[in-house]
């Protein structure tokens, strides 16, 4: 069936369902899909263009650019689209790479657009009503008359997005990932025999997309990249959303939207970087640990033996302690308080996992807003300490004595304490712990630290926070 033919039998089915876990079947399938699945985030996500689009900025409608994981059903989000502008009466003129364009017009059909490119149809299209949609590639080349709205819909490939994003001025969206319960939902509907152990097996290796949900779980753990390069995987989450062309870094990171539970709808403004699932999240730090120590082998030839470079060692520790802490576990710590018997007492901590690595706070960040959760600071100079976990403040070394310096310093950074007081000290301060981790062989050798720096407010510091070592192994 031509394509064209195929996109009319498909457009003149499409009957307005504006209800959420819907299911429309097509006769026709230019796109690949017989049948559309209307997920709940679609009506909200729509509403949220609509919404976009109406405000007018400075004379001009802003363009939305909407990114997903591949596989998490941004056609079938295009198609769902085309339902509610065919209700509306509006013509929507779709940009798709290699294809040309074509014309979805309520009253004519669809038609293929001879040899006219996008940009010439935004400066000669009268209809301020129709919609312009680009799918994998820049609708335009060049600024154009914004007075249409427009939508590019891409997975997280920065050739294809960021350009025409940063010229236009764009608003970006982002598509949620499945949740186990809709995928559930979505299989009955689409009439495939799968138990609720069957998806929840699928998903170690697919997470929350469904386009693989008919592939044999076998083949599915084949597609997972086991051996990857660290670099390229770094540099996903360091240039956040950017795929580069070829790879399978989708297979490991996708990106999911937060849910807002008072308002009963997902935040499409913001984003989240997960695993696709703790499965795959367990194979990739497994691996990368093993790629890092085979790294970290010569330099740790060079701290061995009569050649010693505490930096270097240091450095090492102080990044093993933080992957250690940042997954979290119950940690006992020995308490440096001078006491009257020679035996010291323990206090045993336990610190939730942080998902995603730790968060990291700036000079005026908040680590009490960041309860239950691993920060370090943004600089790795930060006065004091390393981290924190509030209300325990980590210090890393391999010393067998640390002297504290700038503790007030650092402790007027950060919130709980803008403007720290002697007032401060019973309420504020004497909740915290300073905690020293340090290589379980120094650990017995360590006391309490003398030096909390000169000035009065230090020496109060020291008397009021309580000392501890945690050593690791």
């Amino acid at each position: 069936m031509p394509a064209v033919k195929a996109m009319n039998v498909m457009y003149n089915e499409l009957v307005h369902h504006a209800d959420a876990e819907d299911m429309v079947d097509f006769v026709g399938a230019p796109f690949g899909i017989d049948k559309l699945f209307i997920r709940r985030c679609y009506v909200s996500l729509y509403e949220m263009c609509t919404n976009v689009w109406k405000t007018v900025e400075q004379k001009f409608i802003r363009p939305i650019v909407l990114l997903g994981t591949p596989g998490i059903g941004k056609s079938c989000f295009f198609m769902y689209l085309l339902m509610r502008e065919k209700e509306k009466g509006n013509r929507v003129f779709f940009k798709v790479d290699d294809s040309g364009t074509f014309l979805f017009d309520p009253r004519e059909g669809v038609a293929k657009m001879p040899r006219v490119d996008m940009d010439d149809l935004f400066i000669s299209e009268v209809d301020t009503n129709t919609l312009f949609v680009a799918d994998a590639v820049p609708p335009i080349r060049r600024p154009y008359p914004r007075k249409h709205r427009v939508i590019l819909i891409t997975s997280p490939k920065r050739s294809v997005w960021f350009d025409f994003d940063k010229q236009c001025r764009g608003v970006q969206l982002y598509l949620p990932l499945w949740s186990y319960d809709e995928i559930v939902t979505y299989c009955r509907k689409m009439g495939y025999r799968l138990s609720g152990k069957e998806i929840a097996e699928k998903m170690k290796w697919i997470g929350g997309t469904v386009r693989n949900l008919d592939t044999d779980t076998t083949k599915l753990k084949a597609n997972i990249p086991f051996h990857f390069s660290p670099d390229s995987f770094e540099s996903i989450l360091l240039q956040k959303i950017e795929w580069k062309a070829g790879s399978s870094s989708h297979r490991l990171v996708h990106i999911d939207v937060p849910f807002d539970k008072k308002k009963g709808r997902h935040q499409f403004r913001k984003y989240n970087l997960v695993f696709a699932s703790d499965t795959i999240q367990e194979i990739v730090l497994n691996g990368m640990k093993k790629i890092e120590l085979s790294r970290l082998g010569p330099m740790l030839s060079l701290c061995s033996g009569g050649y010693t470079d505490r930096t270097v060692s240091g450095i090492l520790f102080e990044h093993i302690a933080h992957r250690i802490l940042e997954r979290g576990g119950t940690f006992t710590c020995t308490s440096l308080e001078e006491n009257e018997s020679d035996k010291r007492s323990t206090m045993s901590i336990t610190l939730g996992p942080t998902e995603h690595g730790a968060r990291v706070f700036k000079e005026d960040g908040d680590i009490l807003g960041m309860k239950d959760q691993y920060c370090v600071p943004h600089v790795p100079n930060f006065p004091a300490f390393d981290a924190a976990y509030y209300p325990y403040l980590f210090q890393m070394t391999i010393r067998k004595e640390h002297p504290v310096t700038s503790m007030h310093k650092a402790l007027q950074k950060v919130s709980p304490f803008p403007h720290l007081t002697s007032a401060d000290f019973q309420t504020k301060v004497k909740k915290c712990f300073l905690i020293f981790v340090v290589p379980s062989e120094i650990a017995n050798e360590w006391t309490k630290k003398q030096h909390f720096g000169g000035d009065r407010m230090e020496q109060c510091l020291r008397k009021h926070i309580k000392q501890f070592v945690l050593p690791l192994d």
